[in-house]
C-alpha cells in the first residue's frame, strides 16, 4: 500500500501495487469531500492477511474523523463506518474478522483525553458495541485524568489470544 498524490493533484490517494508493478486506487478521499471541506486520508492499517485495510478519513483539516474498511480485492468499502475517531490505533484480530480500536467518548466532543477502546466485529452494529477500557466506563481499571486507553497487537503476537491494553498521556 502506498499513499501518493497523482501528478497535478494535491490530495493523496491510497493505492495497492500488484505483483509486476501495476497500481490501482483503493481509496480516493475526494469522494468524501463536503462542499469546501476537502477530505484526506489520515492513516491506514492492513489486516494480517492484507485482504482488508482499515483507514481513516477526516475533512477540513480536522483531526477527528471516520474509520472505514476497504476490501483490497474489490477496491470497495465494506459497510463499516465508525465516526468520532482520532488515530484509533487499530489492532486487527488474528482471524481478520474485526479489530480493536479507540474512539472518543460520545460526550467528549473534541477532548482527546476522553477515549475508549472497543472491539469491532466486521459487519456488526456499531451502536451495540460496548467499551472495553477508557473514560467513563465501569471497569476494574480506572484511568487517571489526562490518560487515554490504547491497545497494541504486534506481528510477534498475531497468533496470540492476548492484546496489551495501555493507559498513557495524550
Amino acid at each position: 500500500m502506498v499513499r501518493k498524490a497523482p501528478s497535478g493533484e494535491d490530495v493523496p490517494k491510497l493505492y495497492s501495487r500488484e505483483v509486476g508493478g501495476s497500481e490501482r486506487i483503493l481509496v480516493d478521499p475526494q469522494r468524501f469531500d463536503e462542499g469546501q471541506a476537502h477530505a484526506k486520508i489520515d492513516y491506514w492499517v492492513p489486516s494480517w492477511d492484507c485482504k482488508l485495510i482499515a483507514y481513516g478519513v477526516s475533512s477540513a483539516g480536522a483531526e477527528i474523523g471516520t474509520l472505514r474498511v476497504v476490501d483490497v480485492s474489490r477496491a470497495a468499502d465494506l459497510g463499516d463506518s465508525i465516526d468520532h475517531t482520532y488515530y484509533p490505533d487499530v489492532a486487527w484480530l488474528p482471524d481478520n474478522t474485526g479489530f480493536f480500536y479507540r474512539r472518543l467518548a460520545p460526550e467528549a466532543k473534541d477532548d482527546l483525553n476522553r477515549t475508549r477502546v472497543f472491539l469491532h466485529k466486521l459487519g456488526s452494529d456499531l451502536h451495540k458495541e460496548n467499551p472495553i477500557l477508557g473514560t467513563g466506563i465501569a471497569a476494574s481499571v480506572t484511568l487517571p485524568p489526562g490518560r487515554v486507553a490504547w491497545i497494541r497487537r504486534r506481528p510477534k503476537i498475531a497468533d496470540s489470544e492476548f492484546a496489551i491494553l495501555l493507559a498513557s498521556a495524550v
